[in-house]
């Protein structure tokens, strides 16, 4: 129980340092850009969560 409430914790904070990050601001609203032009469904969700993995991956390691 408190190991699976740890890897929670620990993925809030990636997340929180993430969202904050002005990466990952610029990329979303670039991604968010190119899926409407792309005329994807959603492309605000889709960009928020292409920017957020692509951000987590990198400062991941």
């Amino acid at each position: 129980m408190v190991e699976e409430h740890n890897k929670l914790v620990d993925a809030i904070n990636m997340v929180s340092v993430a969202y904050f990050s002005d990466v990952f601001v610029m990329l979303r609203d670039e991604l968010e850009s190119w899926y409407n032009l792309l005329g994807e469904n959603n492309p605000s969700r889709l960009a928020f969560k292409d920017a957020l993995y692509a951000i987590i991956c990198e400062s991941d390691g």
